[in-house]
């Protein structure tokens, strides 16, 4: 979503969402909710349709630039490494250029999970390719971020001096001056505190400007049944400051997700439990896992929980709600229009944005009670406007 929620980033199947939708893949679209204008973005030169999927879309502050991860090998010429990369449309200008690029031309393996800064200049990724930058020889999966203005890559899931990690790194996230970017791994870079026993990633954050990589998610509680612990989907206040992430709880191999959404002070490593009941307690419900949002001054955060946070919510599935930090007030977003708690969907209600001043969500839910009209067969991207307060 960009800053003042005007508009919002999502991807769809759908095939009647703009004029001349006929490649029968998922697309990325940006809708323009003031004026009401649906554009499909993941496209190339003259607007020509992606041949393959498209989606992961993250969208600048000021709605100007859209990146996304993309099967497509139509979208620029000369795309033949039969990987999924990640793209860049400028909606002014109505150019698409490409983010993944190798030292000489096209990467050699896949890229994906594109974060954009607030700033529109970097943007963070993942990839398997080993052409980015000088000296990758790890033969795993690392986390880049691009400088489009100098026009340069950098790996930053790096240990504090520098060195390459062993195992592989996923789920990046990026401050808005692109100075912080934030990402996942099971290495072991720090032992103070110790990790927990079967930890499947832990959260680091690696600080472009001091050149130094800090654990996040280590010492963080988890649910004494877990049978494993993954730190995942950090996502930044505007300045850095502050990062939420979900803290999973596994039961087992393969098996039931237990999702607790945190929040870390990066400038006092102040830990702040996000989806506390009313109690003060973390969630136990088992349900999906998806990314949390930050305000971009960090008061507000919205996540997704399918934890009973209030007396009124007596469902199973998955509500979005938003908590103020400043007066630890929580709204119930995903409240259905009846007032009900609403039972509809496989999912319910997951995968919030919000606004850079928190008074705008958007989310995807498969539940037909909130918005008249109901919605399609799957899930729906719905917006949400709190009231301004005085």
């Amino acid at each position: 979503m960009s800053a003042h929620g005007r508009y919002v980033v999502f991807s769809s199947y759908a095939d009647d969402l703009v004029a001349g939708d006929t490649n029968g893949q998922r697309d990325v679209f940006v809708r323009d909710v003031v004026s009401g204008r649906t554009t499909r973005v993941s496209v190339g030169a003259g607007g020509v349709q992606g041949n393959g999927e498209s989606r992961q879309g993250s969208i600048s502050a000021d709605g100007r630039y859209v990146v996304f991860n993309s099967y497509a090998s139509n979208l620029l010429p000369g795309d033949t490494n039969g990987g999924p990369d990640v793209f860049l449309r400028d909606l002014k200008t109505g150019r698409t250029t490409l983010v993944s690029v190798a030292l000489n031309g096209e990467a050699d393996q896949g890229s994906w999970e594109p974060e954009i800064s607030a700033d529109g200049r970097h943007v963070a990724f993942t990839s398997s390719a080993t052409d980015l930058v000088v000296g990758d020889t790890n033969d795993t999966q690392d986390v880049f971020v691009r400088d489009l203005a100098a026009r340069r890559t950098e790996r930053v899931s790096v240990a504090s001096d520098g060195q390459q990690l062993d195992v592989y790194s996923s789920s990046p996230a990026i401050s808005g001056d692109g100075r912080r970017v934030a990402f996942a791994t099971p290495a072991p870079l720090a032992t103070v505190p110790p990790p927990p026993p079967h930890t499947d990633g832990v959260l680091y954050v690696r600080d472009r400007g001091a050149r130094t990589t800090r654990p996040v998610s280590l010492g963080v509680p988890f649910d004494p049944r877990a049978f494993s612990v993954e730190s995942v989907y950090p996502t930044f206040s505007n300045d850095g400051r502050y990062l939420s992430f979900t803290l999973i709880s596994w039961l087992g191999i393969g098996f039931d997700a237990i999702p607790n959404v945190w929040l870390r002070d990066l400038r006092t490593n102040r830990l702040e439990l996000i989806s506390a009941d009313a109690q003060g307690q973390p969630s136990t419900a088992v349900g999906p896992v998806f990314r949390s949002g930050v305000s971009a001054d960090g008061r507000y955060v919205t996540f997704g929980t399918p934890g009973r946070l209030t007396a009124a919510d007596t469902g199973d599935l998955s509500d979005v709600f938003r908590r103020d930090r400043k007066t630890g007030a929580l709204v119930w977003i995903t409240r259905a229009q009846d007032q009900t708690d609403p039972f509809g969907g496989r999912w319910g209600s997951v995968g919030p944005a919000i606004s850079a001043d928190g008074l705008h969500v958007a989310f995807d839910s498969d539940d037909k009670q909130l918005a008249a009209g109901g919605g399609t067969s799957g899930l729906d991207t719905y917006l949400w406007n709190a009231v301004r307060p005085g």
